[in-house]
Formats: structure tokens, sequence, C-alpha cells
């Protein structure tokens, strides 16, 4: 199976990172911190985002579990 959504932490003056969806023509959602957050606590959250978005396309895939079935 193909990974949808992947992190990776972007090391700047603030604390930032990019989920990069992978599908054709698909968007890089960007997180940037608050200046009181660390870079640690955008990576645990960028990697929440994305495990989450992961888990939804293999449901999607499957189907809705409360689709009724004909």
């Amino acid at each position: 199976m193909t990974t949808f959504a992947k992190y990776k932490p972007h090391w700047k003056d603030n604390s930032e990172g990019h989920i990069f969806l992978n599908r054709n023509g698909a968007c890089t959602i960007t997180l940037t911190g608050a200046a009181s957050m660390s870079q640690a606590e955008l990576d645990y959250y960028g990697e929440l985002f994305t495990n989450a978005l992961n888990s939804e396309v293999v449901h999607a895939s499957i189907g809705s579990p409360t689709e009724t079935k004909k």
C-alpha cells in the first residue's frame, strides 16, 4: 500500500513542517508553530495529523462504516 501523506520537518527561525500528499495535483499542507511552540512539539502534531490522514484514506478506500450495502 502506498502512503498517502508524509510529514517532513522544516527547520527555520520558527517551528515549521510540511505534510506532503501523495496524489497527482495534490497540495502540500504547511504547519507553522507559534513562537512558543518548539520544533519537537510541532513535529509531534505533524506526525499525528499525517497518521490521521493515512488512516482516513484507508477507511475511505474500503467504504464508510455507516455505508449501507445494497
